[in-house]
């Protein structure tokens, strides 16, 4: 979070990536397993930022919007920076 305010971002908000279920997933392979992953990605949908979980997440990813001008508005995916 330090990093963020020091280059004068916004508060981010902290995802967990490859929370517990990951190497169960890892172990089990592809293939006629589809419905455990889809079961799997609609749980790590629902508790990425609960704190617990991210605890035994392998990874964390931060991620801030970013704002421009006096109103700060959201910066448009496509926009270019102009000095």
């Amino acid at each position: 979070m330090a990093d963020f305010v020091a280059a004068g971002l916004p508060t981010p908000q902290v995802y967990g990536v490859e929370g517990p279920l990951w190497p169960l997933l890892n172990a089990l392979g592809t293939g006629p397993h589809e419905r455990l992953f889809a079961d799997a990605l609609t749980c790590a949908e629902m508790f990425e930022r609960d704190a617990a979980i991210r605890g035994a997440s392998a990874h964390l990813l931060a991620a801030a919007p970013l704002t421009v001008g006096p109103d700060r508005r959201l910066l448009d995916a496509g926009a270019k920076f102009v000095k």
